[in-house]
């Protein structure tokens, strides 16, 4: 067995912020496009768990876009994104997520894919996504609250460092694939 390519060097900051702005841009847009036409969530699994919660109490069970099934698919299709993430990295420590590449490009190959599988696999893909953001890049990028947190603290102390640069990226990033997205719909 061959060793593990050895990790990425480090992104510069300009490529940082960059890689920041366009990962959330891609979470604001498909976050938006996935919660305003199919009522799911592909990437916020509160939401799907919640929607998991009421289907299954409602008893509806097995079938289509609102069964508990179906919500519950999306969580654990996410975690096992999660998991292929770690399994293409080899290790604890940061490498290249070009590795990851194939699997993103999937969701872009199946069109010919009823909708279900489609949300299902989209799900599957933002746990691989999100998985090289945080573990290579140490980012958040599907989630506001934290960042909405950091940013309104640094304006009430007025102490803005490289933390609060990056919140505040990922809140424009967000917010402008949001709106990219519901102008073109």
């Amino acid at each position: 067995l061959s060793s593990p390519p050895p990790p990425s060097p480090p992104a510069s900051k300009k490529t940082s912020l960059r890689l920041t702005y366009l990962l959330s841009c891609l979470q604001g847009f498909s976050q938006t496009l996935f919660l305003t036409v199919y009522a799911t969530f592909p990437t916020m699994h509160t939401g799907s768990t919640m929607k998991f919660l009421h289907a299954l109490t409602a008893g509806r069970l097995a079938r289509g876009f609102n069964s508990a099934s179906f919500h519950l698919s999306m969580i654990s299709l996410y975690l096992l994104g999660c998991v292929l993430y770690r399994l293409l990295s080899f290790s604890d420590a940061p490498t290249s997520p070009r590795r990851t590449v194939p699997v993103v490009a999937l969701l872009a190959a199946c069109d010919y894919v009823p909708m279900q599988a489609k949300l299902l696999l989209s799900s599957f893909v933002f746990g691989v996504i999100n998985s090289t953001s945080m573990k290579n890049y140490g980012l958040i990028t599907c989630m506001l609250t934290g960042h909405v947190h950091k940013f309104g603290d640094a304006l009430y102390s007025m102490k803005f460092g490289p933390g609060e640069t990056t919140s505040a990226v990922v809140c424009l990033g967000f917010v402008s694939g949001a709106a990219g997205c519901l102008w073109g719909l």
